[in-house]
Order: structure tokens, then C-alpha cells, then sequence
């Protein structure tokens, strides 16, 4: 996988202080044979090291809670976020409750659709869910667990899914109209 200048060099600082992982649309949209629009990494890093390892690149705290910031490179915007796992089905999607870990697994459990639950160190790629390999190679578009979980711990999941299905062309796994139950 290409990584430009600004990629590699996040990406190198985040495994010179810890764990460092390009994740989601960036990697998904690579193996797509698609032009990715962005670029989000995880890692273990602590927030507040975080925040001072990247202090020449602008920080800005987008969701301390969650452990996002943002910084800026030659004019792009990159999130970084701590690995975590959701705990529960929130009330409001807002108020997710949330666990940080070390596991770059237990990170890609919580992502939305298998082919967005891959990760990239720059030199190994890490599949999250046991369909996520398979699921890009046939272009599928699947939940990870059980997609009536999925939409209930964020009912805007449905509305990606099908923005996913029209602008990436994929091949649906899941049965709209199981939602009527």
C-alpha cells in the first residue's frame, strides 16, 4: 500500500512513542481500488502524549472523551483516536460508553461494516473480523456481528450502508427488510 510523506511520517512518529495503525476509509478504500478521501490512524498513546508528540502539527481536541484529536499537515487534516472498545447500546450515540485497550483487534470489533475493520502498520495488514478479507476481494458490504446490533448501537449505520452501496459499488450482505422486525 502507497503512503505518501505526510502518512509515513504520522505513522513512523506513532511507533516511535507506541502502537500506530491506519485505519478505516483510507485502508478500505485503497484495497477497493478506490482514491481515498482521508486518512485516520489509532493508537495506544496516551492522550495528553499525544497531544504534545504532535504539538508542531497544530492539535486540536475533537473528542478528548474519545480519545480524537486532529492535527494539520501541509494544509490536510488528519485524525488521530486512541484504540477503544464500545461498551453497552447507548441511549443516544452521543453517549456512548467507551473502554480504551492496547488491542488493535478489540478497536476493529467495534467498526461498523467488515470492510472498514482492517488496519495497515505500514508493513501488515489486520483484518478485525473473520469476513473483512474476505468481504473486500468480493466487494461486499457486511455488518461486523449482528447488523441489528450494529444499527441500534447507531441508527445512522443504516443510512451508510446505503450510501456505501451506491457510491462504492457493492454487493449488499444484509436484507433490508429484516429492519421491519
Amino acid at each position: 500500500m502507497y503512503l505518501d510523506r505526510n502518512i509515513k511520517l504520522i505513522l513512523d512518529i506513532l511507533q516511535e512513542n507506541g502502537q500506530g495503525y491506519i485505519v478505516g476509509g483510507y485502508v478500505r478504500d485503497v484495497l477497493l481500488g478506490l482514491e481515498p478521501k482521508d486518512c485516520d490512524f489509532v493508537t495506544d498513546i496516551e492522550y495528553e502524549k499525544l497531544l504534545n508528540i504532535f504539538s508542531e502539527y497544530s492539535p486540536k481536541e475533537i473528542g478528548k472523551n474519545f480519545g480524537i484529536i486532529q492535527i494539520k499537515i501541509d494544509g490536510v487534516h488528519y485524525e488521530i483516536a486512541k484504540m477503544r472498545q464500545d461498551k453497552g447500546i447507548p441511549k443516544d450515540r452521543k453517549e456512548q460508553e467507551i473502554e480504551f485497550t492496547k488491542n488493535i483487534y478489540e478497536d476493529l470489533k467495534r467498526r461498523d461494516f467488515t470492510i472498514n475493520a482492517i488496519a495497515f502498520d505500514g508493513e501488515k495488514f489486520y483484518y478485525g473480523d473473520s469476513d473483512s478479507q474476505k468481504d473486500i476481494e468480493s466487494k461486499t458490504l457486511r455488518f461486523v456481528g449482528d447488523p441489528i446490533v450494529r444499527i441500534k448501537e447507531d441508527p445512522l449505520r443504516i443510512m451508510r450502508f446505503i450510501r456505501f452501496l451506491a457510491t462504492k459499488n457493492l454487493e449488499s450482505a444484509f436484507e433490508i427488510e429484516k429492519l421491519k422486525d
